[in-house]
Formats: structure tokens, sequence, C-alpha cells
């Protein structure tokens, strides 16, 4: 009797689970893109270029894009419509989930970088314009995306597809 009861769990627990997916994953998708983008137009825009913290939130904005694209997105068509975009080839499969975990390792960081730029402004302001340059951002910036390179660079040696025996189908 244990287990048709955890049996009915684990299809009341999946089933939620695809309904949570269903709902709330095209809310994000269509308020991150429409935020994401709205950021991108403003801060490219003259007057907002120029500032320091502009390229932080700029690559930050690009960073979540990238993440949505790669990561919400591919789950979210998976789950809708059943359709794995990157279950059949190895190669796609290293690629998303490469982009996938160095756009969201950036947008942590690029955060922190933002937050540090913003408490020097606050707690030096006589000294910001020498110590918060766009010289030093970019750099900040590229150090960034080398590290999260760096870190997840082993998803393209060791991500392969596998077969799943539930389903009897491959899955990245």
């Amino acid at each position: 009797m244990d287990g048709i009861n955890n049996t009915c769990q684990f299809c009341r627990e999946e089933e939620s689970k695809r309904y949570i997916w269903l709902t709330v994953s095209p809310i994000l998708l269509v308020n991150g893109f429409i935020g994401n983008l709205l950021t991108l137009v403003i801060l490219l825009s003259e007057p907002t270029r120029r500032r320091v913290s502009a390229l932080y939130l700029v690559v930050l904005a690009a960073a979540d894009l990238c993440s949505l694209v790669f990561g919400l997105i591919p789950i979210w068509i998976e789950v809708q419509f059943g359709i794995a975009l990157s279950d059949r080839y190895t190669v796609p499969c290293k690629v998303r989930k490469l982009l996938h975990y160095v756009s969201s390792d950036m947008s942590v960081w690029l955060i922190c970088a933002f937050t540090v730029d913003r408490t020097i402004a606050v707690m030096l302001p006589h000294r910001m314009k020498i110590i918060c340059t766009k010289r030093r951002a970019r750099m900040t910036t590229g150090l960034i995306l080398a590290l999260a390179l760096a870190k997840n660079l082993s998803v393209v040696i060791t991500r392969t597809l596998e077969a799943d025996p539930l389903t009897n189908r491959t899955k990245c």
C-alpha cells in the first residue's frame, strides 16, 4: 500500500512542478526580456553611456538575457511542448550548458562589482573618479568573464548525453 501512496505523491509533485513551469516561466520570460531590453536601450543612450556604473549594468542585462535564452527557454519549451532542443547532439548540449552557467555566474559577480563601485562612490566620493574608471570597469568585467569561463570550462569536457531510463530518451 505504501508503494501506491508514494507513487500518487510522486505524481502530484510532478504535476505541481509542471504547473509551476507552465505558469511562472512565461511570466519570468516576458518580464525578463522586456526589463533587460529596456535596460539596454536606456543605458546605451548617450546621456547614461558615459557613466562607469552603466557599463556594469549593460553587461549585467546582457548576461541576464543569455541566462533566459540558454537556461529558462529550453527547459520551458521542453516542459510545454515536449521538445528537447539540445538533447539530440552533444555539441549543442555542451554549448548551451556552458553559456547558461557562464552567464548565470557573470550575473552574480557583476552585481558584486556594481555594488563595490557604488560603495566606493558613496564612501569615497572625492576619490571615486580616480578609483572607479571606465578602464577598470572593463578590466573587472573581462576578469569576471574569464573566471566564469575558466570555472565552467569543465562542462565542455564532462557533459555528455545520457540515456534517461524513465523516458527512454537522451538527456543533456
